[in-house]
């Protein structure tokens, strides 16, 4: 008995649902989509889409908005919109942003459930295409020494803009797409440059895209001015510095000398032989790789190497006995004290000059020979220091002795002759200032004939002369005088004859 109740049940609520799917069939569904309120849109904007319907749609039933073609044509349409409901609604639709400019948009509205397409707006819509905007550029992280190269995009629909920035920096043309952006001092750590297009036609909008540009701060390094110094030093102080966006620096050496520590900017740098052999050397004081888009900073200084000044005592010179001699020094010193010594005993005037006078000692004149040496000395500048020296040969005096003074009878025809020389020579040569003649006036040692008219005299001179010592020395000589008597007489008186 309750199997045919619930038969009777389930063929009763069959009966109930097949009226109600009658009844809601039987009443049917239409959608009328309202007038637009205004003709012209741009793309990207919203619209309110308003709608009324008829009949009665399910309670999953979505109300979707859908756009045209430029033509009016829904052969492919856009959903735009939607609204899950099962009455009259008004649907917050978007306009795509990308819809191409025309004249003959329409707008309907279609229901779910069931399926049902509404009629559209009933007159034509105009719609802009939004212009866009894209603020590109080649590096958005920059040093500050560097420069932004712009790279803006515009849409077709407004093709002409305009760069700002929020910095004090300059454009190279600000209404260039592709052009240049110089930051300015005061441009720091970051700016934000801005493109805008022109103001399109109709009613869309300019467009307008950013974009931040970061600034690193540039790191800056001083290796120090460049140095000259001495040939002969052997380390050299350095005095670097860094800063900006730096963190530390070191130091290195186009050359083959060494460091006590490269990473001390107050370093000391020790130079090769090869560094001085150059004449010079460059140092380069680097910093770290600092943290952003700049690069290492470098600077380099260069350190001369001076040679030794040149000092020239000049000339080895030779000088005669007893006699003095100005020098003649030459000197590149720029600075210093100059002084001249003696391996003698001899003394100097204006001994602290190029040309002092010397005068020998007797010890230096019977040495025959000393040294003189020149010095420059600063106590600061090792290449003004320098020393050189000059031999003095001191030649000794030519001497001749030509014997003592002599008296001959003038019965005598022969007078000998004695001579001697010394010093610096060997020989020596007679003459007479007689007109006598000699056995061989080349000897020393010799005899002087007399003649007639040097008897009728009474007297003659004889000279003996050294010969030519080399050298500065002149010849000797030396006179001897010969006094000749007359023959003694004697007188009787006349023969007498007593």
């Amino acid at each position: 008995m309750k199997t045919n109740k619930y038969i009777k049940l389930i063929y009763q609520f069959a009966i109930i649902s097949i009226l109600c799917l009658f009844n809601y069939a039987s009443k049917a569904q239409t959608i009328t989509t309202s007038p637009i309120l205004g003709t012209e849109y741009c793309g990207g904007v919203n619209i309110v889409v308003n709608y009324t319907i008829t009949g009665t749609f399910g309670g999953t039933n979505v109300f979707t908005a859908q756009l045209s073609d430029e033509f009016g044509s829904f052969s492919s349409p856009v959903p735009i919109g939607q609204l899950t409901s099962v009455t009259d609604g008004t649907i917050l639709a978007t306009i795509p942003a990308n819809t191409v400019l025309g004249l003959g948009y329409r707008i309907r509205v279609v229901g779910s459930s069931p399926s049902i397409t509404g009629t559209n707006n009933g007159t034509d819509l105009k719609i802009n295409p939004k212009p866009t905007a894209i603020a590109g550029v080649v590096n958005d992280s920059i040093c500050a020494n560097d420069v932004v190269n712009l790279l803006g995009v515009l849409s077709p629909a407004a093709p002409f803009g305009t760069w700002t920035t929020s910095g004090a920096g300059t454009f190279s043309n600000p209404n260039n797409l592709i052009g240049i952006y110089t930051p300015s001092a005061f441009d720091i750590d970051s700016i934000v440059l801005t493109l805008t297009s022109n103001d399109p036609a109709g009613t869309c909008l300019a467009a307008s895209d950013q974009i931040t540009v970061k600034i690193f701060k540039l790191p800056t390094v001083n290796a120090g001015i460049d140095q000259n110094t001495c040939i002969l030093t052997n380390s050299i102080n350095l005095s670097g510095a860094f800063g900006g966006s730096a963190s530390s620096a070191n130091w290195s050496a186009i050359g083959t000398g060494s460091f006590n520590n490269s990473t001390l900017l107050n370093a000391i740098y020790t130079p090769s032989a090869l560094d001085k052999s150059a004449g010079f050397v460059k140092l380069v004081l680097s910093t770290n790789v600092p943290i952003g888009a700049c690069a290492v900073a470098r600077d380099t200084m260069i350190i001369s190497f001076n040679p030794v000044i040149m000092l020239n005592a000049g000339l080895d010179e030779t000088i005669c006995r007893n006699s003095s001699i100005v020098l003649n020094a030459t000197s590149a010193a720029t600075s210093g004290t100059l002084t001249w010594t003696t391996s003698g005993t001899g003394v100097f005037t204006n001994g602290n000059t190029l040309t002092p006078t010397y005068f020998p000692s007797l010890a230096d004149n019977i040495s025959g020979s000393i040294k003189l040496t020149i010095t420059n000395f600063d106590p600061i500048n090792a290449c003004q220091n320098n020393i050189d020296s000059m031999i003095l040969t001191i030649n000794q005096l030519a001497v001749a002795n030509a014997g003592v003074d002599q008296t001959v009878c003038a019965s005598s025809n022969n007078v000998s002759l004695i001579g001697s020389v010394s010093g610096s020579v060997s020989s020596g040569t007679w003459s007479t200032l007689g007109t006598g003649t000699f056995t061989n006036a080349s000897s020393l040692i010799t005899n002087y004939i007399l003649s007639a008219t040097d008897k009728a005299a009474g007297t003659v001179q004889l000279v003996l002369t050294s010969s030519d010592p080399v050298g500065p020395c002149n010849s000797e000589s030396d006179t001897v005088i010969i006094t000749i008597n007359p023959i003694a007489t004697a007188d009787a008186g006349t023969d007498q004859v007593i």
